[in-house]
């Protein structure tokens, strides 16, 4: 039996660090889901066909180029990564209703 409590059990998890952190930054509950519900989650268990941690992280830094667009401005960030998601979605069977979290 493996012991997953005690002195040595720490010195077998190895950490590596996440090639695209996107839970990294904080965001209100409601952005986190709806992150989640795009790469994979029990709401959505293949997450959007088209959608990766990359390309939401490459929307977000689209978002926040834009002129007038602020880094905080959550909701919009929430409702233009919905457009996102129903664009990349290859299967073309989900609607912003099935999204909206």
């Amino acid at each position: 039996m493996i012991a997953l409590c005690g002195p040595h059990s720490q010195s077998r998890i190895k950490y590596t660090e996440a090639k695209h952190p996107l839970l990294e930054e904080a965001v209100p509950s409601f952005l986190t889901a709806l992150y989640v519900v795009g790469i994979g989650c029990d709401v959505l268990p293949s997450g959007v066909s088209g959608v990766t941690a990359f390309a939401i992280l490459r929307e977000i830094k689209k978002m926040q180029e834009q002129e007038g667009v602020s880094p905080n401005a959550f909701t919009e960030r929430y409702n233009k990564l919905v457009d996102f998601y129903l664009k990349k979605d290859k299967t073309k069977k989900l609607t912003q209703n099935n999204i909206h979290t």
